[in-house]
């Protein structure tokens, strides 16, 4: 994200936060970023504002009490099965890791 977007940023997460808040009559927490795009700096923001769970599109399980950079498991589209099938490998972080090192090659 580049440095003059910050205002912006900050900008868009202020009024829509309060919108919603306004709308829904409760407190906003949570903020999946657009299109996955972050940096320190917006985190920052966000946190400052008020956002306590930040989620990224970034794929893994989450291994740290850190709420700023949430990651998520992969879902498909089918029925419940993939879920039950693959619970033992996402219920550990362990597991979870050398699944995803396995499927993305990293």
């Amino acid at each position: 994200i580049r440095a003059e977007k910050f205002s912006e940023i900050q900008k868009d997460l202020t009024d829509s936060k309060k919108n919603l808040e306004t709308k829904l009559s409760k407190d906003i927490l949570h903020l999946a970023w657009p299109n996955g795009d972050y940096n320190e700096k917006a985190i920052g923001i966000a946190s400052e504002i008020g956002y306590e769970a930040l989620y990224t599109t970034e794929r893994g399980c989450n291994t740290e009490k850190n709420l700023t950079r949430l990651k998520r498991l992969p879902a498909k589209s089918r029925n419940g099965r993939w879920l039950v099938k693959y619970s033992t490998i996402y219920s550990s972080v362990f597991l979870t890791r050398f699944y995803l090192a396995i499927r993305t090659g990293l």
